[in-house]
């Protein structure tokens, strides 16, 4: 949705996480074309699905300063990059199926 071509919501934060335990969520607002298209009572999770990404496994250059971002770079396929790609697809359908918001502090006790 945050796709420039889509527009729908605007990043404000973005999130990262390090190895030492330390993350920040990414963080969104809507933009007018969102609310132009979406009725305020289907903005509740339920009314959103996660499309799979068509690249799951992304090679990115360290982060410029100034902007915040970090442009992709291009990587042979090789065995081992089908390898890590069919994990993270198998990560991702784990996650997908996992319980959310309240339901999983319900489901955990």
């Amino acid at each position: 949705m945050a796709q420039p071509r889509v527009g729908l919501v605007e990043d404000l934060s973005r999130g990262y996480s390090f190895a030492g335990g330390h993350k920040q969520r990414s963080t969104i607002r809507p933009t007018p074309a969102f609310d132009d298209r979406v009725r305020p009572a289907l903005t509740g999770w339920e009314s959103f699905l996660r499309e799979e990404e068509p690249e799951v496994l992304i090679l990115k250059r360290p982060k410029d300063h100034s902007t915040g971002r970090a442009t992709a770079i291009d990587y042979p396929e090789t065995a081992h990059t089908r390898s890590k790609r069919k994990d993270i697809r198998r990560i991702n359908a784990i996650l997908e199926k996992a319980p959310s918001g309240s339901s999983w502090a319900t489901a955990a006790t």
